[in-house]
């Protein structure tokens, strides 16, 4: 990927040029996530369109059982890690967690995800329902980093909020009593390590 010098930015060209970049490049430089935000008053879009379609096995053998389904009806790309539902593919991961449990995350993103993972949830939840595959099929917004440092863009109270992942809510109050222009500083150092770091692709 290339990318230009741009490292000498002001802030809010920084965030505009961010715009441009795929969040999943720059969600979890936190500070640059703070003045995002703050500057913005939201989060980027496409982050607003994009939903996670999470299955859960408790054991390795009924997430192997799926794939092999998949496989037989050519509904998968192992290389590419690619799922098909109906007439479209949609890319995924697979966790393995301890105890030989397994999380499969399928990303559903663009202008009609949220429909769209409705679609895709209830496809899975018929599929692993109908063939006896033990699995547990739910969906939700992506963006957990995001909810866990502004829970008020998702509806959440801030001072009642329990976060999943406690440092983004942890820096949101202690960015939150620093002058804002002490985390301005700090998110043009993260641009700058991160423009490093895609010059390198």
């Amino acid at each position: 990927m290339k990318v230009e010098n741009k490292s000498e930015l002001g802030i809010d060209a920084i965030l505009d040029e961010l715009d441009n970049i795929r969040p999943c490049t720059w969600v979890g430089l936190k500070n640059l996530m703070y003045v995002y935000v703050k500057r913005k008053n939201n989060i980027p879009l496409l982050c607003r369109q994009c939903w996670k379609v999470l299955l859960f096995f408790d054991e390795t053998m009924e997430f192997e059982k799926l794939i092999n389904i998949l496989n037989e009806r050519s509904l998968v790309d192992l290389n590419k890690f690619r799922i098909k539902v109906g007439n479209k593919e949609y890319s995924f991961k697979t966790i393995i967690k301890t105890g030989g449990r397994v999380l499969m995350v399928i990303y559903v993103m663009g202008k009609h995800s949220e429909k769209e993972k409705i679609k895709v949830q209830r496809f899975f939840r018929e599929l692993v329902g109908k063939e006896g595959i033990r699995a547990r099929v739910f969906a939700r917004h992506n963006g957990r980093y995001w909810q866990d440092m502004f829970p008020e863009l998702f509806g959440k109270n801030v001072e009642n909020y329990k976060p999943f992942y406690l440092k983004y809510y942890e820096f949101r109050l202690r960015a939150d009593s620093l002058p804002l222009k002490e985390v301005v500083e700090n998110a043009k150092e993260e641009y700058r390590k991160l423009m490093e770091k895609l010059r390198l692709f």
